[in-house]
């Protein structure tokens, strides 16, 4: 994969493209997204959506801060 800031570009490009789509797209277009193609702008809206639940989940069941962390 090329780096530098042509493929920041078109990374923030698609970025941009996914979270236009994103509220739309459900979770299982999203996941094929990230795994077929490493989008990290699925990925972030997968984070977006289900993060605050998973973290919860995590604080819940293991209540030590550092645990809970390295879990989420």
């Amino acid at each position: 994969m090329a780096y530098g800031p042509l493929s920041d570009l078109l990374r923030h490009i698609r970025s941009i493209a996914l979270t236009a789509e994103g509220g739309d797209a459900d979770d299982g277009r999203l996941l094929e997204r990230f795994i077929a193609h490493r989008e990290e702008a699925a990925f972030e809206a997968l984070l977006r959506r289900h993060g605050p639940m998973v973290l919860g989940v995590c604080r819940r069941l293991l209540r030590d801060p550092r645990a809970t962390e390295d879990a989420f």
